[in-house]
Formats: structure tokens, C-alpha cells, sequence
């Protein structure tokens, strides 16, 4: 559990994740992601998170953050990994 994970238990308070995405050194391509980015982003998440949101985009169409790659769950191997975790019924989806 991480520190600001701690501090909010301690108070009764939520955790909530804004926006993430992998760091730009994850190929979302490749299958080892799945060891390296997805397995402990959802166990931080099913451990201590309330709620928290993917941001779904291609950053190679932003200037600012070309780099960052194409990060699109549905243009990567861990589509069919992100489908099956968050048809879990622990979740609640926003639109």
C-alpha cells in the first residue's frame, strides 16, 4: 500500500485516481505489459482505490506528448485482459 494510501485509510478517506496511463516505456504491444504495467495497476486498485479513470488516448497525435505513444487499451494486447477485468461486478462504469 502506498504512503498516500495509508494517510487516507488512517483518516477514513477515499482514494481516487484522476487520470492514468502506463509510462511511456510500457510497449502496449507487447505481452509482458501485462506482468509489468496491468497485473499491479489493478491490484493497487482492487487493494485501496475507490475509483480512478484510463485515459483511453493516442498521444502521438498531441505535439506535447508524441512520445508517449499510442496508449488506446483497444489498440493493445491487453484489450481483451481490460474487457475481463472491468466486467468484474466490483466496478461502476460513468458515461
Amino acid at each position: 500500500m502506498t504512503r498516500c494510501c495509508q494517510d487516507a485509510r488512517s483518516r477514513g478517506k477515499p482514494v481516487i485516481i484522476p487520470e492514468s496511463v502506463p509510462i511511456q516505456t510500457f510497449d502496449m504491444q507487447d505481452p509482458q505489459t501485462r506482468s509489468t504495467w496491468f497485473a499491479p495497476y489493478f491490484s493497487l486498485i482492487n487493494a485501496d482505490i475507490k475509483g480512478f479513470c484510463h485515459s483511453n488516448r493516442n498521444y502521438t497525435t498531441i505535439p506535447v506528448w508524441q512520445d508517449w505513444g499510442d496508449l488506446r487499451i483497444e489498440q493493445s494486447v491487453l484489450a481483451p485482459m481490460w474487457a475481463a477485468e472491468l466486467a468484474r461486478p466490483q466496478y461502476r462504469h460513468l458515461q
